[in-house]
């Protein structure tokens, strides 16, 4: 059961985005690496997949990547989720951009060097003009890749579901971290599934931190 408690929990519910800093190589460094990334990117929103099983069969959600952040000595680390909305576009969260160097797209387990998947450079980052750094508002990404993905994107509301009931499920997944506690997330790909709450009773939970562009 996910529960919100602050403005780190849940405001990337909207993209399917669950960033998290799981390390995807075993160079000595990547501890120091991860702890460095952990801290540039506070306070922004603490990535957390809590309740959730693995994802099965692993291509589910084709249109789920890996944007990972590369090191001029070869390591790299996964820093934030994505979602491919076009072969060569991905929809990721605006706090991830200082990081985002490389999209994986086919990934599952990232702790396995010698899983089949897609790798593309990022070669343009489009923030969205409105973003709030400390309000986390507006906060999407658009990652252009050097690349067209064979992967299926993902099927963008059209504006014909606009309204949900209370208490819907809805299904978010990612390599974030799975306990109170945790430090380092999921090497595998999870999924849980969360209620929607109105803006109502999400307001008398969090009165001043979400807005009319966000919903709970």
């Amino acid at each position: 059961m996910t529960t919100i408690r602050n403005r780190r929990c849940c405001f990337t519910l909207l993209l399917h985005l669950l960033a998290s800093y799981t390390v995807s190589s075993t160079t000595n460094n990547n501890q120091t690496v991860m702890s460095q990334i952990e801290k540039d990117l506070q306070p922004h929103p603490e990535p957390r997949i809590v309740g959730g099983e693995s994802v099965n069969p692993p291509n589910r959600y084709p249109f789920q990547v890996s944007v990972v952040s590369a090191g001029g000595n070869g390591w790299v680390v996964h820093v934030c989720g994505g979602s491919l909305v076009a072969p060569n576009v991905v929809l990721s969260a605006a706090h991830c951009v200082e990081f985002a160097d490389i999209v994986q797209v086919g990934r599952y387990d990232l702790s396995n060097s010698k899983e089949n998947f897609e790798q593309f450079n990022v070669i343009d980052r489009r923030v969205h003009p409105s973003y709030d750094e400390q309000s986390q508002d507006y906060d999407f990404l658009l990652l252009h890749l050097d690349g067209a993905s064979s992967y299926s994107p993902v099927t963008l509301n059209d504006g014909k579901i606009v309204n949900f009931k209370n208490g819907q499920d809805l299904t978010v997944m990612g390599w974030g971290l799975q306990n109170e506690g945790d430090d380092v997330g999921s090497s595998v790909l999870k999924e849980t599934t969360v209620d929607y709450m109105s803006k109502e009773d999400c307001h008398k939970i969090l009165p001043s931190l979400v807005s009319e562009n966000m919903f709970c």
